[in-house]
């Protein structure tokens, strides 16, 4: 090969690792990749005649349907997609497979995937963390982790009650399960943070400075400027001190623990307060510099809320809380209040807003009531009453779905209405079952369960919808979905010390070592550690099982015992005591093999277990000056892996991982000095540029990326390690501009001279709110619409004046997304789009245009009151593109304002849910349009799952999607955990006419049964019954050359999809049946198998081992292409097509934002046409992505369409 030739392939290989996820990420996603995606069955042809259709899909070996279908992690930060294809019906009510999954179809799974973690992305990066509540719930499972990590950085207790229902789903180790661990962040989070009325309390271990003042500042009214005096100032760092302002609204500090940062809260009655620990302030203080912060607050709505019992009497110590019906959650604004005497409290401040606020009231001797204000305007006094009435007891019993009494699981009984995270009296069953719902009001509760934790966590499943009090005092009756806790065992053994030397401690962890046949199964871990007694050990309440032990711990060489019973009370284990290990060595120059004197060596200790891998708390960090030598000789925390980094100032940082195993250790590290790159920066009038960003990034290696700033237009950038880099330079009032492949040499310095920037494209509009009003000081956020994610960037951000106009430039002539902070808070537009050029002006309205406007009932024709809307994507409501939220009336109307023309969705907000379900799409033009009454009649679907003879209600969910393709274009519309009461079907209710896909999907997301069915739109129920797949061939071997991208098996009709995943360099399947398979990735399939081989029904097991550069090259690429008009705004609905001389090619995928191509190379004419606008034609090449089994890299295009002419104003 030439060397072109091989710079190029390390190119893309290194390309690939570049946008790798970091290792945590990467463990957690490989682990936890049992989140299942769907396969498929087709409906059969023939049909009863009633109006209930019955349907059936069955399981054979070889050609007939039931599929299995995961999820692994794969590309970026994205997730790859499998799915098996269908088969036709056939006259015995069996479905036959005639058309084969392409690979337009897998990677379109791929790219959907991947533009819903994007997504995810650019919701993070706003903080908007009502958007990814939004999605966790319906987002695919693996990204469902993704999401749970951000709301553990981001959320507050908000969060917590969707977190502790998808806790339980969890199926990977206890220990990672990633929503506990999002909860229990964002508990020590809040617990931490300061409460919102400060308890001042002293300082720990730290004695407080007095003096001058270390932290000052002003409190006034952001809209008048005037002082607020009285209000409370609170900071919290080693300590938690108040104060408050003075008649000039001055606070000022002067007994402080200084050197470090503190958090400040600010509250005044009457005022919306920062309280949230996301808009606290965040100061550094010292005892050399003062510090001062200054804060405006805003005027907030009090409400005065007058609590009375049925005879109009006072009601004193009544709890009461406000909460916005906007919201998506049930969180409560402004502060908790308690009745006084008079049965009066005060609560707020809360935002002013048009939609209402509900007022919750609860006392131990009465039932919970609410009522709902609206505070739209903080000058008025409001005011409303509340009348509670005593409730009644309602005795209960619950058990587990085996018939065991629930002892110890706490049940909640909310009423239906609850709009609150204050929870209503709970209760805690008895050993023998029972339990008495106290202060019931005659109305319909949700039932929850909430399940308590070893780690002290919790979470929370819902086991039911009751009218309550039930008839004539009955009993009722709950049972929970999931099995009693298992029984557990103990391993119990001695440990035999070597020469008797023993060490401090010791850590032992257990974990899980095999799976069992029907499935992927979680891991399952123990963690012991002995401080006193190191002679014997026992390892409590294990499930029972084989386990591998793992012995560690300082001055410990490690030992693992594989294949330990639980049954085991004997084990005898021989451990080593070892001395503290030391790390000797030196740094060197690569080039002459002098030593280096400066230099910074940092060790970090890791923990290494399987699937999993945890940073340990051991950070050791050595600044070597004037060391002639370079040398290093540092006493280590103990055995085990460690990472070390190497930096020198003129030199690239060197990384590597080290294995000490309590023998001392020599590293001899060479440093090179990379190469440079300088140039000169200037605008398109020849002036200098200074303060440019000029940014490389190594693409030949996994480095960090080099920031410099041009100074009078200048800039120099070393240190660059050899290889291929890339350069981007940007400027706010200049744009940006990317240079590729320069190639950097050691000791070289590549001089790019001039470089001239062109000035960006600029947006500018109005923000105006769903009522039409301007919107002052509304924050925008730009980002840029990357197609790789990773890279997606914060662009800019704006406030608009006071008549709610803004002005923004310097964008990239790119996809840009333009977002309003915190989205979901406000109503009426909140998120928009536009495809840039440069040197272009764009009018970009936020609520401006026409409306929208309809009636939204139920199935049964009742008005849908005060419920939350949303207009976004026809398939997709989380999309970045366009997104509008309103709220209905008390009739049920609505209204969306500054609808630009286009083909869109409405959904509406399942209750007590964050999830969305569509109610009607419908076609924008450039006039009003009113939808008029939506939506039409609605059926039920009643789905019947079958393993062999017996009906199966426990152990599978049913999934909802909407469409019938074999990819996701959306989330599922709706999720069901068990049958109904008292019925062994599971019911799918309030189902819209259209095209959908039922899914019987297994708790653990190992396999997935997928059916198309139809909804007419006469509203006729449907009855389906689904035969679950089995199989008892298993499968094992050694894995070389891991890809980032996931392998899968599958067979010959696609059917059935089974990840292939790597652990210990080596992997194991079980459960396959009988058939032709091949083992590829996702999107590839059988166009470029690595291997391909049949099973029989007499085989019980296969050896084959995989080697991933097998793969050839499939001579394919991939181009994207983006479709605007002149005005800049993305045409959603554009067709585009492929021509040359073999044919026509359509795009394998439509995403929100593009139409992606995948094709043999070659040039081709790219058509684009939309309705109103010139069909365009040019000439385009695909090239080859050698690479494309690992990484879809492509080109995107963007085409812009001249609207028709239309000189008679026809229509």
């Amino acid at each position: 090969m030439s060397q072109a030739k091989d710079r190029e392939l390390l190119r893309r290989l290194e390309m690939i690792a570049r946008v790798k996820p970091s290792p945590e990420s990467t463990a957690r996603a490989m682990d936890h990749a049992r989140q299942a995606l769907l396969d498929a069955a087709q409906v059969p042809a023939t049909e009863p005649e009633s109006a209930s259709k019955t349907h059936y899909i069955k399981w054979r070996p070889l050609t007939q349907v039931a599929v299995a279908a995961m999820v692994m992690a794969a590309i970026s930060i994205g997730i790859v997609v499998w799915k098996g294809s269908f088969n036709q019906p056939s006259d015995r009510g069996v479905a036959r497979r005639t058309n084969p999954i392409t690979i337009d179809q897998r990677l379109a799974n791929l790219e959907r995937l991947k533009l819903e973690a994007g997504q995810i992305q650019k919701l993070a990066a706003l903080a908007d963390t009502v958007g990814l509540l939004n999605m966790l719930e319906t987002a695919q499972p693996a990204n469902q982790q993704i999401i749970a990590k951000y709301l553990g950085d981001l959320a507050g207790p908000e969060a917590v009650p969707a977190l502790s229902r998808l806790a339980v789903k969890w199926t990977g180790p206890a220990m990672a399960n990633p929503f506990i661990l999002a909860t229990s962040q964002i508990q020590t989070r809040l617990a931490s943070a300061i409460a919102s009325e400060p308890i001042k309390q002293d300082p720990i271990s730290v004695a407080p400075k007095t003096g001058p003042s270390l932290l000052n500042g002003r409190v006034t009214d952001l809209g008048t400027g005037d002082p607020i005096a009285g209000a409370a100032v609170s900071v919290s760092g080693s300590g938690t001190f108040e104060t408050r302002t003075n008649a000039q609204g001055v606070y000022s500090f002067n007994t402080l623990n200084p050197e470090g940062y503190y958090r400040v809260q600010v509250t005044a009655p009457g005022y919306l307060g920062l309280t949230s620990f996301k808009e606290m302030p965040r100061v550094s203080l010292s005892e050399s510099k003062a510090m001062t912060q200054d804060v405006q607050l805003r005027k907030g709505c009090l409400v005065t809320v007058h609590v009375v019992d049925q005879t109009g009497q006072p009601v004193k110590d009544v709890s009461v809380t406000a909460s916005w019906l906007g919201s998506d959650h049930d969180n409560v604004v402004g502060h908790q209040g308690i009745t006084d005497t008079d049965g009066q409290s005060l609560v707020g401040a809360v935002e002013t807003s048009e939609i209402e606020y509900m007022v919750t009231a609860m006392h131990p001797d009465f039932a919970p009531q609410r009522a709902s204000i609206k505070c739209s305007d903080p000058l008025i006094d409001h005011s409303l009453e509340i009348t509670l009435t005593p409730g009644q007891n309602v005795p209960a019993y619950a058990e587990y779905s085996d018939h065991v009494a629930a002892e110890g699981v706490m049940i909640i009984a909310r009423p239906e209405w609850w709009h609150s995270t204050l929870e209503p009296p709970s209760q805690t069953v008895g050993s023998d079952g029972r339990f008495t719902l106290t202060s019931v009001a005659s109305q319909t509760y949700r039932l929850f369960a909430r399940f308590s934790q070893e780690n002290g966590s919790s979470y929370e499943l819902e086991v039911a919808q009751k009218t309550l009090p039930l008839a004539d005092g009955d009993l009722l009756l709950l049972t929970l979905p999931q099995a009693s806790p298992p029984v557990t065992e103990s391993v119990i053994g001695t440990i035999r010390w070597v020469d008797n030397l023993k060490p401090e401690s010791l850590d032992i962890l257990a974990y899980t070592a095999t799976q069992p046949d029907e499935g992927p199964a979680a891991t399952q871990y123990s963690q012991t550690t002995l401080n006193d007694n190191l002679d014997a050990f026992e390892i409590k309440d294990l499930v029972p099982g084989l386990y591998n032990l793992s012995f560690r711990g300082t001055n410990v060489r490690p030992v693992l015992v594989p294949d330990v019973s639980t049954s085991d009370d004997s084990l005898i284990v021989t451990l080593e005591y070892v001395p503290t290990p030391t790390l000797k060595g030196a740094i060197l120059r690569a080039d002459t093999g002098a030593p280096i004197k400066n230099f910074t060596l940092a060790l970090r200790k890791q923990l290494d277990l399987p699937n999993l891998l945890v940073y340990a708390d051991k950070r050791l960090y050595r600044p070597m000056a004037d060391n002639e030598a370079g040398q290093f000789d540092i006493e280590l925390p103990g055995t085990g892996t460690y990472q070390a980094l190497i930096q020198s100032p003129g030199y690239v940082p060197v990384t590597k991982m080290l294995e000490i195993t309590g023998d001392d250790r020599e590293l001899v590290l060479n440093m090179r000095q990379g190469g440079t790159i300088m140039g000169r920066v200037q605008d398109i009038h020849g002036q200098d540029i200074t303060g440019a960003s000029v940014t490389v990034t190594s693409q030949t290696s996994d480095s960090s990326a080099i920031k410099v700033v041009t100074e009078n237009g200048q800039f120099s950038v070393s240190t660059i390690p050899e290889g291929l880099a890339k350069l981007r330079i940007s400027h706010p009032d200049h744009g940006s501009l990317d240079i590729e492949d320069l190639d950097v040499v050691q000791g070289i310095t590549l001089d790019l001279s001039l470089i001239t920037l062109n000035i960006g494209a600029t947006i500018q509009g109005y923000v105006l709110d769903n009522a039409g009003l301007p919107v002052p000081r509304a924050m925008l956020i730009v980002e840029d619409g990357s197609q790789d994610t990773s890279r997606a960037s914060r662009l800019a951000t704006v406030t608009t004046d006071d008549t709610g106009y803004y002005q923004i430039s310097g964008l990239p002539s790119d996809l840009c997304y333009v977002t309003r902070r915190d989205p979901a808070t406000h109503t009426g537009v909140v998120r928009r789009s536009l495809i840039g050029e440069k040197e272009t002006t764009y009018e970009l309205d936020f609520g401006v245009g026409p409306q929208v406007t309809g009636r939204l009932a139920e199935a049964t024709g009742e008005l849908v009151a005060n419920t939350r809307l949303l207009l976004s994507h026809p398939t997709n409501p989380a999309s970045l593109l366009f997104q509008s939220y309103t709220q209905t009336d008390g009739a049920g109307l609505f209204t969306f304002a500054g609808i630009p023309a286009g083909h869109y969705g409405i959904y509406r907000q399942l209750p007590g849910t964050t999830a969305w379900t569509q109610v009607t799409t419908f076609d924008m033009l450039h006039d009003d349009m009113d939808l008029g009454l939506i939506p039409p009649k609605t059926a039920k679907i009643r789905v019947s799952l079958i393993s062999g003879s017996n009906v199966v209600t426990t152990g599978w969910r049913i999934l909802l999607q909407q469409g019938q393709s074999l990819w996701l274009q959306s989330p599922f519309l709706k999720q069901v955990d068990q049958p109904e009461e008292g019925d062994s079907r599971y019911l799918l209710d309030q189902v819209l006419p259209g095209d959908y896909c039922v899914i019987a999907q297994r708790n653990d997301s190992s396999q997935s049964v997928r059916l198309p069915v139809t909804m007419l739109p006469d509203g006729t129920d449907q009855d389906l019954i689904i035969e679950l797949p089995a199989g008892h061939i298993a499968m094992s071997g050694r894995i070389d050359n891991v890809s980032n991208e996931a392998l899968i098996l599958f067979n010959q009709d696609k059917t059935l999809v089974m990840p292939i995943q790597e652990q210990d360099g080596r992997y194991r399947l079980s459960g396959i049946p009988a058939g032709d398979y091949v083992i590829s990735n996702a999107f590839l399939g059988d166009m470029a198998p690595l291997e391909a081989f049949t099973l029989t029904a007499d085989t019980k097991a296969l050896e084959l081992s995989i080697d991933t550069q097998q793969w050839i090259s499939t001579g394919q690429g991939l181009i994207g292409v983006q479709v605007a008009g002149q005005d800049g705004l993305p045409l959603m609905s554009a067709e585009a097509w492929l021509t040359n001389e073999t044919g026509t090619l359509t795009p394998l995928l439509r995403t929100d934002s593009e139409l992606i191509f995948i094709a043999p190379i070659g040039p081709y004419t790219l058509t684009v046409s939309h309705d109103g606008f010139e069909t365009q034609s040019e000439n385009v090449t695909i090239e080859s992505n050698a690479q494309i089994a690992l990484y879809p890299e492509r080109s995107v295009i963007s085409v812009r369409l001249n609207t028709k002419r239309n000189p008679l104003k026809m229509p």
